[in-house]
């Protein structure tokens, strides 16, 4: 008797198929399975469904082939698009929250973020992407008093988890640092049935949920990592767009444009620019812009800058 006899996908199609009409001599000899266990499985599964065998079962088309069968079987799902699209409310006032490169954001970037929220009633969230640095995970070479894979990315999770608790629904851009660990993944050649969806390595909530783009009120939403950098970066996306979009990645540079109707706008970030990842910077005459973006009925936008003290921490009001 084939192995296939355990695989319960494949015998639940094989029973529906011969409460169809096919014939089990023509199911043994496609599929090695004898036809004593074909006919135990097929009154099994009738008592469990309530059928009478050979009852005819309706809206039901059988595939041509068992290879068919497994092939639909093992083919992985789609994991960067949500089962349920999430409702976009129009006319929202969104918060754009930037790059956090996590475990190495700003200390008091939640406590910013929610105050915020509080103070401009924003009701949509938008994460920019790089919510993880995945510094470990990078192309160039680790710094070798860094922490290691897997104890950036507990670190990281626990960062998280207090943004998942206040920031229950988000809609996260796909963006070049969170996607690290999946490129390593595939140039180890790994395919894509192997690979975690963000959501479960990062272990957030149902509510959140990643996408290349988003597109809000006629508002563009992205990473900004498709080529263009520098000061007017957002600006270039708007143009190349013909629409107004929101950027993040552009670490140095933040603030909104306008042109006609459209605007760019440069989000930021919220990093802790001390951390050891971002040592290639501090050298850079130009420094980092901290602080978000809101969107007002993706009629207008503003950046909120994060005032620092002179310790480098948040002054606790905008």
């Amino acid at each position: 008797m084939s192995g296939h006899s355990h695989d319960p996908v494949l015998m639940e199609t094989l029973c529906k198929r011969m409460h169809a009409g096919e014939k089990k001599v023509a199911l043994q000899t496609e599929t090695g399975i004898s036809t004593t266990t074909l006919v135990k499985r097929y009154r099994e599964w009738c008592i469990k469904n309530g059928y009478k065998e050979n009852k005819p079962v309706t809206n039901f088309t059988p595939p041509n082939t068992v290879k068919e069968v497994l092939q639909a079987h093992i083919k992985p799902p789609e994991p960067k698009q949500p089962i349920i699209a999430p409702q976009i409310p129009a006319g929202a006032t969104v918060l754009a929250i930037p790059d956090m490169h996590h475990p190495f954001a700003h200390p008091d970037a939640l406590a910013f973020l929610l105050e915020v929220r509080r103070v401009k009633h924003t009701n949509l969230t938008v994460c920019m992407g790089d919510e993880i640095d995945a510094a470990s995970f990078s192309r160039y070479i680790p710094d070798p008093d860094g922490m290691s894979p897997g104890k950036e990315l507990a670190a990281a999770i626990e960062c998280l988890i207090p943004f998942y608790r206040e920031f229950p629904d988000m809609l996260v851009c796909e963006s070049n640092h969170t996607v690290r660990p999946w490129k390593k993944g595939f140039e180890a050649g790994l395919p894509a049935a192997f690979l975690p969806t963000y959501a479960t390595i990062l272990q957030s909530p149902d509510g959140w949920k990643w996408a290349g783009k988003w597109e809000i009120d006629g508002v563009l939403y992205i990473h900004g990592d498709n080529g263009k950098s520098g000061q007017y970066a957002h600006v270039n996306y708007m143009k190349a767009a013909k629409q107004s979009v929101v950027i993040g990645h552009i670490h140095s540079y933040a603030g909104v444009n306008y042109e006609g109707k459209h605007f760019g706008v440069n989000t930021g970030c919220l990093i802790d620019e001390t951390a050891y990842c971002f040592k290639y910077a501090k050298n850079m005459l130009t420094k980092v812009n901290l602080g978000c973006a809101v969107i007002y009925e993706g009629k207008y936008a503003e950046f909120v800058p994060m005032r620092l003290d002179s310790n480098g921490r948040w002054i606790g009001r905008l």
